[in-house]
């Protein structure tokens, strides 16, 4: 237990230290784009399968 103990406080410090220093990733420029599920995407093949249908009965 006294072998451990040094080494303990150690990495306490060293976990300190790097907590201490670490900084925030600066602001980004673009704002988030509008994202794209899977139902949106179902959405629109459907939609070009329902018109490929209509203009194929078309004739």
């Amino acid at each position: 237990m006294k072998n451990i103990f040094p080494v303990l406080l150690v990495f306490a410090l060293v976990m300190v230290a790097s907590v201490a220093f670490a900084q925030a990733p600066p602001p980004s420029s673009n704002p988030p784009g509008a994202p794209l599920d899977g139902m949106v995407t179902a959405l629109l093949a459907a939609s070009v399968g329902y018109g490929f249908y209509r203009s194929k009965n078309a004739k």
